[in-house]
């Protein structure tokens, strides 16, 4: 059994530097993602893809929710459901205060999400994790 880690949004900030190391998941997260979830066994899920970005959140916001909120979710649950080995999803600095001071982030910093895209990215995180609630490990 070869396991391989699976990504969203490799062309994105971030996802252009784990080219050629992950496996391209090519997923239109404005549709249904159910039909990828045998793609996911045995895999590592990274999820980086989203529509990034103020400007381009409220240009369409309806679009945006489907993609950042709906379709992140919708893959985790797929995720979820198959027997990959972890979903790992990348939200934003945006959802935390801001501070005055330079400080160090992490996941127990206070949240104050500042903008649509923020407040997008945060709430798929909680419903992502409401998701694995019962398996937080994965």
């Amino acid at each position: 059994m070869t396991r391989q880690v699976v990504a969203t949004g490799l062309t994105g900030t971030i996802g252009r530097y784990l080219q050629p190391h992950v496996v391209d998941l090519n997923v239109q997260l404005s549709e249904s993602v159910d039909h990828i979830q045998s793609l996911l066994d045995n895999n590592i899920v990274i999820h980086l893809a989203a529509v990034v970005g103020e400007e381009n959140v409220r240009r369409d916001l309806g679009h945006s929710y489907k993609v950042n909120v709906k379709g992140a979710v919708e893959l985790a649950r797929v995720t979820q459901r198959s027997r990959a080995l972890r979903f790992v999803y990348v939200s934003t600095s945006h959802v935390y205060e801001r501070s005055q001071e330079p400080k160090l982030l992490d996941e127990s910093s206070a949240v104050l999400p500042q903008g649509q895209y923020a407040l997008q990215k945060l709430l798929a995180e909680e419903l992502i994790c409401d998701v694995f609630r019962n398996d937080p490990s994965r």
